[in-house]
């Protein structure tokens, strides 16, 4: 029976961060005028890339949001950069309109 309670509670959780993550990736989406599943892309690659690297996965989602804004910030000099620039220029790539 107490398996049964865990393996419920623990279903539990995992929905709430889906719900976390979708409504993160929406309203960045939204903040930054980028269309919904390019957004989604670059915030479960980023996800990803943090959870293979992070002992502690509980604040995950603000770190991907946190990074994601740092892509649209202008580059200012000393402050603090989340993301290597090559990851940076990716991701930038995949958000961000091209001059065309």
């Amino acid at each position: 029976m107490e398996d049964r309670a865990a393996s419920t509670a623990g279903a539990a959780v995992e929905l709430g961060k889906r719900k976390a993550h979708e409504s993160a990736i929406l309203q960045l989406s939204e903040e930054f005028a980028v269309e919904h599943a390019a957004m989604k892309e670059v915030y479960e690659e980023l996800l990803d890339e943090l959870k293979a690297r992070a002992r502690i996965k509980e604040y995950l989602s603000i770190f991907v949001v946190r990074a994601i804004r740092d892509l649209f910030r202008p580059a200012v000099a000393g402050a603090p950069r989340r993301l290597d620039p090559a990851l940076a220029e990716k991701y930038r790539n995949l958000l961000l309109p091209r001059d065309g």
